[in-house]
């Protein structure tokens, strides 16, 4: 398996998606086979996770005016939600596989549900404990997705 430029390694360890020239690949790392791929997007600027235990895949996708987040399924897109003003900057998956959290230049953090792609709610600076001014650099949830923690630029 040749190195991509972006990668992310599911929970589990068994399955990793690297970017490739113009595609995303997503590997079975037992048995080193490409279970997937997906076309990058033109000229955007992309984030991707994978989840635990099943094959689906996410991925922020950053255009000028066009901000999204895209769930995939075994290679085949299942939803794609709109909704950041700014750059998307930060992209998890809760350890439950229930929801997405994502952060943005805009300052907001989103969560999504995974299964569907409906946005469940935004949390401003106003709403998180300590707040924060800035855009979000990074999210991560605890363990048993109780609490999901932020670094701003």
């Amino acid at each position: 398996m040749k190195t991509g430029t972006n990668v992310a390694i599911s929970p589990a360890g068994d399955r990793t998606a690297s970017l490739h020239g113009k595609i995303i690949r997503i590997y079975d790392l037992e048995t080193g086979e490409i279970l997937y791929t997906v076309d990058k997007y033109p000229r955007a600027q992309e984030t991707f996770v994978l989840c635990q235990e099943t094959e689906v895949f996410v991925r922020s996708r950053n255009l000028p005016k066009h901000r999204a987040i895209e769930i995939w399924q075994a290679g085949e897109l299942r939803h794609t939600s709109l909704g950041h003003e700014g750059e998307i900057t930060a992209l998890v998956i809760s350890p439950d596989s229930q929801v997405i959290a994502t952060g943005s230049a805009d300052t907001t953090i989103k969560i999504w549900n995974l299964e569907t792609g409906k946005l469940i709610c935004t949390f401003g600076s106003h709403l998180t404990w300590g707040s924060h001014k800035g855009g979000i650099a990074s999210l991560a949830f605890s363990p048993i997705a109780q609490t999901l923690a932020l670094q701003q630029f």
